[in-house]
């Protein structure tokens, strides 16, 4: 099976192993025209050739974790290979512990790399992660460093969290 996702997974190894002619060389052979057009653009500043790879190497991970039949090992390569850089990635990386490999302390390893690049869903995510592990008051902390970003999910827990508290401080009346 040689999809054209399979193509770009095999450029990126190219890519990421130092080999970038090779690698630019095989996308421009399956990269729709437009995409081309701007890799051969970009390809005259290193930056912003650098962040076309490192998107397009997100993007692949994105695809390859969301086939029918996901390929896990290959969407987190992708993602290792620019989660330095990449919040995405990293939150993406930290997704895959959380969920598919069921690994709490690489998942909150990865979280904190995203969150230490600004990305609000990692902060949320992360804060949902220390509650797993019922240490609440990093917890509480990541959850509204999320919020304060303007996170609705965040927000909306905060809210929740207040009036869990509210319920427990209140006292049964009795009487009239």
């Amino acid at each position: 099976m040689s999809s054209n996702l399979d193509l770009i997974y095999e450029a990126l190894e190219l890519w990421y192993s130092g080999e970038s002619d090779a690698a630019i060389k095989n996308l421009s052979g399956i990269l729709h025209v437009n995409l081309q057009s701007n890799l051969i653009k970009a390809g005259k500043e290193p930056k912003d050739l650098e962040r076309s790879i490192s998107n397009l190497c997100e993007s692949s991970g994105q695809l390859f974790y969301h086939l029918s039949s996901p390929d896990i090992e290959k969407a987190e390569q992708c993602w290792l290979w620019v989660a330095a850089e990449n919040s995405d990635a990293a939150y993406n990386i930290g997704l895959i512990y959380l969920s598919d490999k069921r690994d709490i302390d690489k998942a909150i390893n990865w979280l904190k790399k995203s969150s230490e690049m600004e990305n609000a869903k990692a902060m949320f995510e992360l804060g949902k992660a220390y509650l797993e592990k019922q240490e609440f008051k990093q917890a509480v902390e990541w959850i509204e460093k999320s919020a304060e970003t303007g996170y609705a999910t965040a927000i909306n827990m905060l809210i929740y969290f207040l009036f869990l508290s509210n319920q427990q401080n209140k006292k049964p009346r009795i009487g009239f």
